[in-house]
């Protein structure tokens, strides 16, 4: 990897704390995308350092959190609170960073208002049926995203069937990603009612045997 594609890619702190001060070299380096390394934790100081910069920023299109970094769901509410401001991000990955229900819920709110975020993973947070439930309301409402991952967030039937109920009344959304995520027959059937609409374009659920009967669906 060259010196340039390391560029914006916070490596040497694996296993370490990430503060303010580190977040703030990382931010002066990054140009329009930021990439958290594996395994480096972030704290609260470190979010709201990030959170005070893209409120303002114009230049970062992609903050992507790789996995590890512990931010937790007051992190995440924190980082959640900037997007209601930020016109420029389009892409933010927060996969395997333990967000639960209320970072969630606190990303829902925000994007009812963002117009600018198109990508968003939260694959492996513990979301559940709640989470789920809570990314459907907030569908409903958001006009710019078009690439959701939710995978391996145990999720059951009733949840897929409350994003399904979201997904009707949202106009953009064109890939869904649903790996790992072990979804039942009753899940499958709700989830066709998506590709029913004709206006997902992808879903993405490899890993998940659903066996003949889902496939059916």
């Amino acid at each position: 990897m060259t010196s340039h594609n390391l560029r914006g890619f916070a490596t040497s702190m694996t296993g370490k704390l990430m503060n303010s001060d580190d977040m703030m070299n990382e931010l002066r380096d990054a140009h329009d995308r930021l990439y958290i390394g594996q395994r480096v934790r972030v704290d609260e100081s470190a979010a709201a350092a990030l959170a005070r910069e893209l409120e303002g920023n114009i230049s970062l299109t992609s903050l992507q959190f790789l996995g590890g970094n512990e931010l937790g769901s007051e992190c995440c509410r924190i980082i959640a609170e900037s997007l209601k401001r930020n016109t420029v991000l389009r892409s933010l990955g927060l996969a395997g960073n333990w967000a639960g229900v209320e970072g969630c819920a606190a990303l829902a709110e925000s994007l009812k208002v963002n117009e600018t975020l198109t990508e968003l993973n939260l694959s492996s947070n513990g979301l559940g049926d709640e989470g789920c439930e809570i990314l459907a309301e907030m569908l409903k409402y958001n006009t710019a995203l078009t690439d959701l991952k939710i995978s391996r967030n145990a999720i059951s039937a009733a949840g897929y069937q409350k994003l399904v109920d979201g997904f009707k009344h949202n106009k953009t959304l064109a890939h869904l990603k649903l790996t790992g995520s072990q979804i039942c027959v009753l899940g499958c059937k709700a989830l066709a009612e998506i590709f029913r609409l004709g206006r997902l374009r992808s879903m993405n659920m490899s890993g998940d045997r659903v066996g003949d009967d889902g496939c059916k669906a």
